[in-house]
């Protein structure tokens, strides 16, 4: 997981990925819910995949309760929780595990 990103439009590190390993990535549901230092949710993903169709997050709210939509979030330590949930080849849910940790926004 990559601990710090700056999204300035310079086409490096300008979003917060997180990379599964390939046996996971197929046939699992992720979702992120990043957090400020308050504990104010600032970001939610949306979809089965986070980052599926380069929808990672970028800087930026995606909440009502914070600011407005798509408003730039300041520079600092925000923190997130990663759900995976794991299907089997049956399309039944094995199980559900949660990393969760923090990264750097500089702007």
């Amino acid at each position: 997981v990559m601990r710090a990103f700056s999204p300035n439009g310079d086409g490096y590190n300008d979003v917060f990925k997180v990379n599964l390993p390939d046996e996971y990535s197929a046939n699992s549901l992720t979702t992120i819910k990043i957090f400020n230092r308050w504990g104010t949710m600032v970001y939610q993903s949306h979809g089965e995949q986070y980052g599926r169709d380069c929808d990672w997050w970028n800087g930026t709210s995606r909440t009502s309760n914070y600011l407005s939509g798509d408003d730039q979030l300041p520079s600092g330590t925000y923190y997130y929780v990663l759900s995976i949930t794991y299907i089997n080849t049956k399309g039944e849910t094995e199980r559900t595990s949660k990393y969760n940790g923090y990264v750097e926004l500089m702007r």
